[in-house]
Order: C-alpha cells, then sequence, then structure tokens
C-alpha cells in the first residue's frame, strides 16, 4: 500500500450473499444505497441455476475430483460438477448501470423527534431503496444466452422457498439437490446450481455439522473419522467454489479462504494426517501475508503452525493454546 491508494471497510459479512440482501443490510443499517459495481452491474452470481438447454460439459455428479489451487480435492462427496453445462444467473434490469466508482448514496437525513416522523421516513426510504434495487428479476444462461419467461422465473423463485423451507441436511440429500432430475429424486433437483448462495451455505453448514458431529463420537473411531472425511469433503468443494465463482474474484475472497484452509487444517489433524494439515496451514499462511499482513497476530499464529504441525486433536488444542499465550 502507497500513499492516495484507496482505502475501504467491511460494512458486515456479506460475503457469498446475493445482491439484494446485501444492498438491504447496507440500506437498512447503514442508511445509503451502495452503487458499486457489484452491487449496480444488474448480474447477480450468486442466485444460479442450471441451463435446461446446454449439455452437460463439466464432470459428471459424483467423481468428487476437484482440481486447481483451491480445491485438491481427493474425497468422493458427488458434488463436484454440475448437472448441466450452463449456468443461469439473476438479472436485475431496473439496477442502476453505469456506476463503478464504489459512490454510496446517502437516503436518510437527521433523526426526527416525532415517531410517525421517523415511519413515514422509512417508507421514504423503502420506496428509494426499491427505486435502486427494483423487484424485476429473471435469470440468463452464461453460455447459450437462454432466458427464462415469466412462469420459469416463478418456478425458480418458488425453488428457493421451498429450499428454505426444507433444506437438505446430509452430504446425500444436497447431492440429490443437485443432481440431473429424476424419478425419486426429491426437491428442486437439477434446477439448482452449486454455485448457487443457498447451495454454498448449505454445504458450509452441513460440513460444520458434520465436524462437530465426529469430535462428539470417539475422535479415533472410524465412524468419526468417516464423518470427519466428509467433512473434508465439502470444505474442499467450498473453496473451488470460491476459486470458480466471478462473483468473488482475487484477491478479495483470500481472507475468507484464510478461514476455510485453517479449518480444512484442523479437520485433517483430526484425521491424523500431518502432511495434509501442514499443507493447507502453509497455503492459508501464504494468504494471510497477503491479506492481513506478515506482522498480523494471525499470520503469525499460522506460521508457528507450519513449522510445528500438531499430530492430533489433543496436541493442536495444547498448541493452540500456547500460541494465544505467546502473542497476547
Amino acid at each position: 500500500m502507497v500513499t492516495g491508494d484507496r482505502l475501504s471497510i467491511d460494512y458486515g459479512n456479506n460475503f457469498y450473499h446475493p445482491v439484494r440482501t446485501r444492498q438491504k443490510h447496507l440500506h437498512h443499517g447503514y442508511d445509503f444505497v451502495c452503487l458499486c459495481a457489484a452491487c449496480t452491474s444488474g448480474e447477480d452470481p450468486f442466485r444460479a441455476f442450471c441451463c435446461p438447454l446446454c449439455p452437460s460439459t463439466s464432470p459428471s455428479a459424483g467423481s468428487g475430483t476437484g482440481t486447481g489451487s483451491s480445491a485438491d480435492n481427493e474425497e468422493g462427496d458427488g458434488l463436484t460438477g454440475s448437472s448441466l453445462g450452463g449456468v443461469m444467473t439473476a438479472r436485475y434490469p431496473r439496477a442502476v448501470a453505469g456506476v463503478s466508482s464504489g459512490v454510496m448514496l446517502e437516503t436518510v437525513t437527521a433523526g426526527q423527534d416525532s415517531e410517525k416522523e421517523e415511519d413515514e421516513e422509512d417508507e421514504e426510504d423503502e420506496e428509494e431503496y426499491q427505486e435502486v434495487a427494483g423487484d424485476d428479476v429473471y435469470f440468463v444462461c452464461t453460455t447459450c444466452g437462454y432466458q427464462t419467461d415469466v412462469p420459469t422465473t416463478q418456478a425458480l423463485l418458488d425453488a428457493e422457498d421451498r429450499l428454505c423451507m426444507q433444506p437438505p441436511e446430509t452430504p446425500e440429500e444436497l447431492a440429490a439437490l443437485l443432481a440431473p432430475g429424476g424419478e425419486g429424486v426429491e426437491r428442486e433437483a437439477g434446477r439448482f446450481h452449486r454455485q448457487h448462495y443457498m447451495c454454498f451455505w448449505l454445504m458450509d453448514d452441513i460440513a460444520m455439522t458434520l465436524a462437530l458431529d465426529g469430535q462428539e463420537v470417539n475422535p479415533k473411531s472410524a465412524h468419526s473419522k468417516a464423518k470427519m472425511h466428509s467433512s473434508i469433503s465439502l470444505v474442499h468443494q467450498l473453496l473451488e467454489l470460491l476459486a470458480s465463482n466471478p462473483g468473488v474474484p482475487s484477491p478479495h475472497h483470500y481472507s475468507e479462504e484464510v478461514i476455510y484452509r485453517d479449518r480444512l487444517a484442523q479437520l485433517y489433524v483430526m484425521v491424523g494426517e500431518t502432511t495434509a494439515a501442514q499443507q493447507q496451514y502453509q497455503a492459508a499462511y501464504d494468504l494471510s501475508c497477503v491479506c492481513a499482513g506478515m506482522s498480523a497476530a494471525s499470520t503469525r499464529e499460522l506460521k508457528v503452525l507450519v513449522e510445528n504441525t500438531p499430530s492430533s486433536a489433543e496436541t493442536l488444542m495444547v498448541r493452540t493454546r500456547q500460541i494465544c499465550h505467546s502473542l497476547c
């Protein structure tokens, strides 16, 4: 960083969330409508569905082979690849276009004494937000250009609502959700693309649940290790999505990747794979040097873990306490 570089802050945990969610959070929490390029491009890569017209061009679901620096997935999870080749992303025709400088539009004036005036002001602000964000949406395939009509768009929106009401709870249920449609496959099979933000956070939640369940039982048992390996597989998939989704270009996802690689390293320690754990700690450290700096406490902690990678869950807990004590 040099004199004149632009500085920014994180207004909240809006990572891997769709445009509408981010803008509503910023509007209601901080009283402005964000007009940055990501919010005003008119395209939302975090709401992604499989195109019904494009042929499959990716590995078949179930291959479980991830590639690339952010995946290296060797665990079979049935989630790699999409059921169809094309990705349909959400489009908002009423989004404010042509703004790429990150300008933020203030929409709320000074506080009012009257509660009635505050309510009226909130209603006006909501109307102004709707004018910027709009309430029209449709989906366009980024490969063939197919555009959904009104009934198809509504069917996809209904699918999102149903997924909120009845989310998958296991890797098998999530794989079924992402698999090509067919008899006996429940929910909206074959419609959701794994790039969809709901699939991302379902994957994250299931991975965390598996890891916690594996620790509660005997960590050294075969059953616990199986849960840990399933969690490892899902975290690899999350890393692959960070690298492949155009909505999270480098280096903006580095800090999140540090978190996932640290989690992955801990999981490898739990199953006794020290070499794999050290590789993930090294990757996390390298990224942390970029996004947090070499002198940051979190970076120095990762450096210690690279140089002295724990070989078991017990040593991991001891090492973590020692590092925290030495850095405080």
